[in-house]
């Protein structure tokens, strides 16, 4: 009966457990999903991470190749991603062409790590105006459940974060590369972005970590009140953490003191995805040097 009631009443289901200071599946307000991360599972990629975030689940694979640079910028390499949302992951989507949402979801994607400068796309250069390596970073949702740009963040971080780049010896005379497979050097990556998303329920109660049914009742997913903070880890200094941006969409602005509060859960939550990542590839490490 309760099931019935979620789908034939979703928004009466909802505000009944918030009237009770609780959600649907057992989280607090500001309560994160549990994340779990499965490091390099993909054996024919040169970089690959799992994400499940609650119920969402993203794969996302890495593959280099070696290429010629823009006449704009000879000394830049190139990381091209894309965010796919097949009709298997949800039966929100439709065999086909990308719609609206997956369009908005791969720019917002985008966004967020290309304003993070984690990667220096000159360190991507071999030969000035001649060779650049290219990282396709394709990453695929097995399973829709709510805050995607979360997971895919940490998805896209994961993989790149297991990604080694193969010693290459150009000769400009003749132009000619010989790519050593069996000499590598891990990619340099100088920051670490973290996505957390937040959903405001009729104006009022701000949920972290929005499942899928509570975004379609604060306005759809990318399209209500959804806050999107963007913050970045310094490697290299563990206490130095910078705000990158905060993405708001939707037409009701939240007051400052609100505004606050997403910024201190967001960086509470992000210290939690770095050392859990960190740990993760740890321990991966481990296991292939053994």
């Amino acid at each position: 009966m309760d099931n019935v009631y979620r789908v034939l009443q979703p928004a009466k289901f909802l505000k009944e457990y918030v009237s009770h200071n609780t959600r649907p599946d057992g989280r607090g307000f500001e309560e994160c999903k549990a994340a779990i991360i499965h490091s390099h599972p993909i054996s024919t990629a040169d970089g690959s991470c799992i994400i499940i975030l609650g119920d969402t689940k993203i794969c996302c694979g890495v593959k280099l190749e070696l290429t010629t640079p823009t006449v704009e910028n000879p000394k830049s390499g190139f990381i091209v991603t894309n965010l796919e949302l097949p009709s298997l992951c949800s039966p929100l989507f439709k065999p086909g062409a990308p719609g609206d949402l997956a369009q908005s979801c791969n720019q917002l994607l985008a966004d967020i790590f290309n304003d993070s400068k984690c990667i220096d796309l000159e360190e991507l250069c071999i030969a000035k105006e001649k060779l650049v390596w290219v990282l396709y970073c394709d990453l695929v949702c097995i399973n829709f459940g709510g805050s995607i740009i979360d997971a895919a963040v940490m998805a896209l971080m994961g993989a790149l974060k297991t990604v080694q780049l193969p010693v290459v010896e150009y000769n400009p005379t003749t132009e000619n590369c010989v790519v050593h497979e069996d000499k590598r050097l891990p990619l340099n990556i100088k920051k670490i972005p973290v996505a957390t998303t937040f959903t405001v329920f009729e104006s009022k109660t701000i949920l972290a970590n929005p499942t899928y049914e509570e975004e379609e009742q604060c306005g759809g997913t990318l399209g209500g009140t959804t806050i999107v903070w963007g913050l970045n880890f310094d490697p290299e200094n563990k206490e130095k953490e910078l705000l990158q941006g905060v993405h708001q969409l939707g037409s009701s602005p939240l007051p400052q003191s609100a505004m606050q509060r997403t910024i201190l859960i967001a960086h509470n939550r992000a210290k939690q995805i770095r050392e859990l990542t960190r740990t993760v590839l740890q321990s991966t490490n481990e296991i292939h040097e053994e």
